[in-house]
């Protein structure tokens, strides 16, 4: 059953959501995680550094899926989501880069590489626990109101 909490300020919502990320980890040390990108998930992705570096959240067994990357994008482009995702978590916890999986943003089959994506989700055995972030018009991911 889903629980709504709602907080006064997004420092307050992210670390209430880093909490329960590493309270998660400890209670499932190799937990599926899908994680989004974009501006509002930085506060939550500091938090969870913080609690790594003081030795309350391990990733070391943990893998993870991103929820998005720009099609054309290279992962090493400094724009791509997966150069975001380095900056903002994966250089800075135990996380191993073969636990780590992205949609390659520069395939020409779209949809043979949502298929190989969605292998892989299944071969990890699914998603235990998805992070998302809503934008400031109710956009997730890319996935715009009144379009998807």
């Amino acid at each position: 059953m889903m629980r709504v909490r709602v907080f006064d300020t997004a420092s307050r919502l992210a670390r209430a959501a880093a909490r329960d990320v590493a309270r998660a980890l400890r209670a499932n040390p190799r937990l599926v995680l899908g994680l989004p990108t974009g501006r509002t998930p930085i506060p939550l992705y500091d938090e969870i550094v913080r609690l790594h570096g003081a030795g309350r959240a391990s990733f070391r067994r943990a893998t993870t899926f991103n929820l998005d990357e720009f099609l054309g994008l290279d992962g090493r482009d400094p724009r791509s989501y997966r150069a975001f995702m380095q900056r903002h978590l994966f250089d800075h916890v135990d996380l191993t880069a073969r636990r780590i999986h992205f949609l390659n943003g520069t395939v020409r089959d779209v949809a043979a590489e949502c298929e190989r994506y969605e292998r892989a989700i299944r071969r990890a055995g699914g998603i235990d626990l998805q992070l998302l972030g809503l934008g400031t018009n109710g956009h997730i991911g890319f996935n715009e109101p009144a379009r998807a």
